[in-house]
């Protein structure tokens, strides 16, 4: 379980399952040049799966659904910001 942070505000939790980070991984090799959106910290000891951009390319390139689910997190956060 972590905990989702803007600007020192809590907006929040994510539990077993969800993500975050896809928005620097992504923008890594694009050139896009967002600003870091959030600060993530670990509400308790939390064990996470770490792909590299690579991998996270290639995985939304070959999976539609997954595609789908990091568009609608990426739609989401940046609306935010």
């Amino acid at each position: 379980m972590v905990d989702v942070l803007v600007n020192g505000e809590h907006i929040a939790r994510l539990n077993a399952g969800e993500f975050f980070g896809e928005l620097g991984a992504l923008d890594w090799g694009a050139s896009f040049s967002y600003p870091r959106l959030a600060t993530v910290v670990a509400a308790e000891p939390t064990t996470l799966l770490v792909l590299p951009a690579a991998q996270l390319n290639t995985l939304v390139r070959e999976h539609a659904d997954v595609a789908d689910q990091v568009r609608k997190a990426l739609a989401e956060r940046v609306g935010r910001a």
